[in-house]
């Protein structure tokens, strides 16, 4: 099976989310993926819940690396990916069931728009949304009513001037993120 998305979630004793990441992901539809997932030295079972999805899952494909980081493990994955784009999810969050067609469809109309983000809720731990993101920066310009993607009006500086970009809701080509040599090794979270 050809994918169209490859998934790169990396995961450090995310045993107890991990469920939940996972079945928002095989509640996409419309949409051929492989997901790849590295873990990184976790202690918590971690592993034996990815061996077990990987053994009954065909398009699930674990890796795994002692503690050397998020960023890392997002670039090990980068160069296992198959597919044209790549979209990430963090091993504790979870997507919306339409995030992943629209997402895609989105850059297959506008073939050069390289990368793409979607807004995102913050929550507490009884699972109460606080606040959405592009709420929280109200520097940031977009058109705020529409549920549509879009493209935007200056959108280097607006990413420089807020912190808008979620990697959970990053969907980027595959070439663009090679292009640049991945995520920057040197940080220790997720920039580009």
């Amino acid at each position: 099976m050809n994918s169209q998305v490859s998934i790169i979630i990396p995961n450090y004793n995310c045993l107890q989310y991990l469920d939940t990441c996972i079945n928002s992901i095989y509640q996409q539809k419309n949409v051929q993926f492989e997901i790849i997932i590295v873990d990184d030295g976790s202690t918590d079972g971690s592993i034996d819940y990815l061996q077990q999805l990987a053994a009954e899952k065909n398009e699930v494909r674990i890796f795994c690396q002692q503690r050397k980081g998020v960023v890392a493990a997002r670039n090990l994955a980068i160069t296992q990916a198959n597919s044209d784009y790549l979209a990430f999810l963090d091993a504790d969050d979870y997507w919306s069931a339409d995030k992943l067609a629209s997402q895609l469809a989105f850059h297959l109309k506008h073939p050069d728009c390289v990368l793409s983000f979607t807004d995102y809720m913050h929550f507490n731990e009884q699972n109460e949304d606080i606040i959405g993101c592009f709420d929280y920066w109200p520097e940031f310009k977009c058109n705020k009513e529409s549920k549509d993607f879009q493209l935007l009006e200056n959108p280097i500086s607006q990413m420089i001037t807020t912190n808008i970009v979620g990697t959970s809701s990053v969907m980027v080509k595959r070439t663009g993120i090679v292009d640049v040599g991945g995520f920057d090794n040197k940080l220790s979270s997720a920039p580009i």
